[in-house]
């Protein structure tokens, strides 16, 4: 990944007195974008390798879902996707593009999907989730949702692998606490790492310091911009997505970029930053699922 190819500015100097750049990971590929494309590159190839079906899990707009149904189907891995929610007249668009891919779909119910989530471990459901119709192989890799299994969080290292930095802060959108373990690590208790919070549950604290193995205290979680949890938002969000959008040519999404965007400004608008800072904010990508939130919302973002 070539620094300048992916680091865009955003002209705030004059106004804030902090430079800002965006590593816009959203452009490395057009489906496997973001930080999807590190975590997953590690559990791709231990599944090629040893021959494994891939059994992971999200929601009906998971982007995880999305890039790994893609990624799948690009090296001939078979594929499994367990979907919250059993509900569903329709197919979203992720979900659609999923199955076209070639993954199967197995849909169950929240507090069963909560319970897999918590425990990380997929093989003492394998019974109970056979019950829902569809018989799970033998030879499968569970990935965990958003991918923050011991490979995924190996990859999230390599984000800032070829990034200078030269910046005072990071900011990176928390949703499992994988993206941000893995930077973490890689800065090595070096910079001031900020992630910004897109779920209300502070348990993320304790799986942060679990994966770090609490080594370091450059980092914290900042819990004030969910906007009420995950997949949470108002128009206030909302337009300030637009406009960042219309102001910089740099999409975001409602889930993940658009909260911990908002919080940057919302941290500069306060002054946070001494003058003279510098900041990155890592954009995870997260545009697919743009498509399907606007046919559920009238179109609301541009």
């Amino acid at each position: 990944m070539e620094e300048s190819s992916f680091l865009q500015n955003i002209a705030i100097d004059q106004k804030y007195g902090v430079q800002l750049n965006v590593l816009r990971l959203d452009l490395l590929h057009p489906v496997i974008q973001g930080n999807k494309y590190f975590k997953l590159l590690y559990n791709l190839e231990y599944a090629s390798r040893e021959n494994k079906v891939i059994i992971t899990m999200g929601g009906p707009y998971s982007n995880h879902l999305y890039a790994c149904a893609l990624a799948c189907n690009s090296e001939k891995i078979p594929s499994y996707g367990i979907v919250r929610g059993t509900h569903f007249k329709f197919l979203s668009p992720t979900l659609q593009r999923c199955k076209d891919l070639g993954m199967q779909l197995l849909f169950i119910d929240r507090v069963l999907f909560r319970e897999i989530r918590d425990c990380k471990d997929f093989i003492p459901f394998i019974p109970q989730l056979e019950t829902y119709g569809i018989a799970i192989p033998n030879n499968i890799h569970f990935i965990p949702e958003g991918g923050s299994n011991a490979l995924g969080i190996l990859g999230a290292q390599e984000i800032l692998e070829n990034i200078s930095l030269e910046f005072d802060y990071v900011f990176v959108p928390v949703g499992t606490g994988g993206t941000l373990s893995g930077i973490i690590n890689y800065t090595q208790g070096e910079k001031i790492i900020l992630g910004v919070s897109i779920i209300k549950d502070e348990y993320l604290v304790n799986t942060v310091k679990d994966i770090t193995k609490n080594k370091f205290d450059n980092w914290q979680i900042n819990f004030n911009y969910h906007f009420g949890g995950y997949a949470k938002w108002n128009l206030t969000l909302i337009d300030f997505i637009n406009k960042f959008k219309k102001d910089y040519q740099i999409p975001l999404c409602p889930i993940y970029t658009g909260k911990m965007m908002f919080g940057i400004f919302d941290l500069l608008e306060n002054h946070y930053f001494p003058k003279g800072s510098s900041l990155l904010a890592i954009h995870t990508g997260g545009i697919q699922g743009i498509e399907g939130f606007n046919q559920t919302n009238n179109n609301i973002l541009n």
